[in-house]
């Protein structure tokens, strides 16, 4: 009896020991041989060119020792261009949130911000000088002087802010 690996891994024929068609990855009249090395499939008409060494097994077409650079999958026929160009895409993904949340921060931030300084510059600020006092320079400091009142302010434009108050 003859050891075959004939389609469907029906039997060879007993008189001959032929096969009509051969298993995948197998080959001859009797389908005894294995593909060559970096073929595989019906007739050993594929080729594992994207498996390393070429290894890959004869029936199948699986890389044995996994893909060269540039090439993924079970049969080693998905390309793309490098490692780091599969993470890459996940990187900006990411990158892109984060800059985001920041923008979002950023913009809250401003906008609290400009409504706390809206608030604040829309107070009344009130002066006991009135507007009709004068503006004196004497050659050292500057001083506020009402002619129409019964008191008499000074300031300076210094960080002090009242110098002293004087009653007529």
């Amino acid at each position: 009896m003859y050891d075959c690996h004939c389609q469907n891994r029906e039997p060879c024929d007993k008189h001959t020991g032929r096969c009509t068609y051969c298993h995948d990855g197998w080959i001859g009249k009797a389908c005894q041989q294995t593909c060559e090395v970096g073929k595989y499939g019906t007739n050993c008409n594929e080729t594992c060119l994207k498996c390393k060494a070429n290894l890959c097994d004869h029936e199948t077409g699986h890389c044995l020792h996994g893909c060269i650079t540039g090439w993924e999958g079970y049969l080693c026929n998905t390309s793309y261009t490098n490692t780091s160009e599969k993470h890459s895409t996940s990187n900006l993904i990411i990158g892109s949130v984060v800059v985001g949340i920041v923008l979002v921060i950023i913009i809250i931030i401003v906008l609290t911000i400009y409504r706390w300084w809206k608030r604040k510059g829309s107070s009344t600020i009130v002066s006991d000088v009135p507007p009709e006092a004068e503006t004196v320079f004497d050659g050292q400091s500057v001083k506020r002087v009402n002619h129409h009142s019964s008191s008499l302010r000074l300031s300076t434009s210094s960080d002090e802010s009242v110098h002293s108050l004087i009653s007529i």
